[in-house]
């Protein structure tokens, strides 16, 4: 049996590693863009929808940010913006406001200086501190996966799950990037550790926090009443949770209204679900590459948008999407089932390489990175062993996750995590970014090291 202080010991050693992958990267990565860069002045959200305009995430978060901190707006443009939740940008205003001070920042290795370009222009001698604040969030992260694990199963399957968390690639690489899933991933896990301390009512607003910062967590209140309901909670427990997460997401649905007439909570979904579930479909019914499909479904559906109310315009999108996708009820649900893992086999180690090494807007594919003969031998090595850790990391885990089922043990608290895990590559579909499982993860991980809740003795003898 392990005493406290050297069990303390090993939590905090797993914590340092998480924390100092992150600052290293964060010290010498040299683009913080996730993705292209969109040279001219933003459209309004309307165009989006009529000229097929992809998102420029990191900008629009930027964008957005400055004009709360300069304007007090919610845009990027000059009309109310739904396209994106306030939780992020409101995040970059805050601590973008503060920075190194130009004496301090002097004191920094030159290396070190370069951090990020400032958020005002007229700020050239400062540095926002906001994505060095990501770097703790990251590691509060690791941390709360590890209290949620001790709570769930036992300290070592919490350590176990930390750990895994800490060296995980996409982690490491968007805790440095101007996106949105590194907030998200601390408000899912907090919102969980909430769940299972029976703050039910906490635990719903922080779940709505994370539906505030990425909209893909809006429907996360569906798997967890359902665990709710099938741990046999008093109904109370349940109205409490379902309370307190609605009625910060009603606040910024009524916001919308208020503005455009229409009771939506944003008009991401319906573009998502248009140029990327459709498109999707109409590459396999027409057999064509996917930006191919994507501009035949833009160039049908333009016709219907004769509207510049954003929400109209993705009410449009969905309907349309869904008589398309009901006439071809099989062929979809296939896609769809396919997508949900296509996340799971995306590669995010080329993209964090060549950040290192030089510039980069957007990552490539693993054989774009090892065919690229610009690269030195070493590193096209490098690129193939991270990358094919991922993968093995990932599916070994996912594995594992799918054998502890074999035991009855803490089998609710497996079924809530399989039920989250399942849920974010469901809603991610057919999307095949690596970047969609980031949120899935820590589920994943902990499913994966509860296999050792009942095992690890056994396991440990066969090794021996």
């Amino acid at each position: 049996m392990w005493s406290p202080k050297l069990r303390a010991r090993r939590i905090i050693l797993i914590l340092l590693l998480g924390f100092i992958l992150r600052f290293f990267f964060f010290l010498f990565n040299q683009n913080y863009n996730y993705t292209f860069n969109y040279e001219e002045k933003f459209p309004e959200e309307a165009e989006y929808f009529k000229k097929l305009i992809p998102p420029f995430d990191s900008q629009e978060f930027l964008t957005l940010a400055e004009n709360l901190s300069t304007r007090h707006k919610f845009t990027w443009a000059e009309l109310p913006n739904t396209f994106r939740t306030p939780i992020y940008p409101v995040f970059i205003a805050l601590f973008g406001r503060f920075a190194f001070h130009p004496l301090l920042a002097n004191l920094l290795p030159t290396r070190f200086r370069r951090i990020i370009p400032p958020l005002h222009p007229e700020e050239k001698n400062k540095f926002p501190l906001f994505l060095f604040c990501q770097i703790f969030i990251a590691t509060t992260t690791v941390l709360l996966t590890f209290f949620v694990g001790r709570r769930l199963f036992n300290e070592k399957v919490a350590e176990m799950a930390a750990f895994l968390l800490a060296i995980d690639i996409p982690n490491i690489l968007f805790s440095s990037l101007i996106m949105s899933e590194t907030l998200l991933l601390l408000f899912l896990i907090l919102g969980t550790f909430l769940l299972f301390q029976r703050k039910f009512f906490f635990s719903g607003i922080t779940f709505a926090l994370a539906a505030l910062t990425k909209p893909i967590a809006l429907y996360l209140f569906i798997p967890i009443s359902l665990f709710l309901l099938l741990l046999k909670e008093k109904i109370k427990s349940t109205l409490f949770f379902l309370f307190a997460f609605f009625l910060l997401i009603s606040i910024w649905m009524v916001r919308n209204y208020g503005y455009y007439r229409v009771f939506a909570f944003t008009s991401i979904d319906g573009y998502n679900l248009l140029y990327h579930n459709l498109s999707a479909l109409e590459m396999k019914l027409r057999h064509l590459p996917f930006c191919e499909a994507k501009e035949e479904v833009w160039r049908v559906a333009r016709e219907q948008m004769n509207t510049d109310n954003p929400l109209y315009l993705s009410q449009i999108a969905q309907n349309y999407t869904k008589r398309q996708i009901l006439a071809h009820p099989g062929l979809y649900t296939a896609i769809h089932l396919k997508g949900m893992f296509l996340p799971l086999f995306g590669i995010k180690s080329d993209d964090l390489v060549l950040r290192l090494v030089r510039y980069r807007e957007r990552d490539g594919k693993v054989r774009q990175s090892l065919s690229d003969t610009d690269l030195p031998l070493w590193l096209r090595i490098l690129i193939f062993f991270l990358g094919g850790w991922e993968i093995i990391s990932v599916l070994s885990s996912l594995l594992l996750f799918l054998l502890s089922f074999r035991s009855s043990s803490a089998m609710a608290f497996k079924i809530f995590l399989f039920l989250m895990m399942i849920y974010f590559l469901f809603i991610a579909s057919p999307l095949p970014d690596g970047r969609f499982r980031i949120p899935s993860l820590p589920f994943l991980y902990l499913g994966a090291a509860s296999f050792f809740k009942d095992n690890f003795r056994s396991f440990i003898k066969v090794r021996g």
